[in-house]
């Protein structure tokens, strides 16, 4: 396993969100990944609660990127 970024995308009803530039262990053979406990737990719980304070129309997607000068 080799240590990557990579997106998470989620879904509920028709709302969908990416999280990108996850750190996840990622093989390079079969392209499975694993998300650390720690940042699984931070990722789940943020997109969660989001989701539950959806309302439409107000939005349909979300998409978090970490902004760099």
């Amino acid at each position: 396993m080799e240590i990557k970024r990579t997106t998470l995308h989620f879904e509920r009803a028709k709302f969908y969100a990416d999280i990108e530039n996850v750190c996840s262990f990622i093989c390079p053979n079969c392209g499975t990944r694993s998300i650390p406990a720690d940042v699984a737990k931070s990722v789940t719980e943020t997109v969660e609660h989001l989701f539950k304070s959806a309302k439409e129309p107000t939005f349909t997607g979300i998409s978090f990127q970490k902004v760099t000068a």
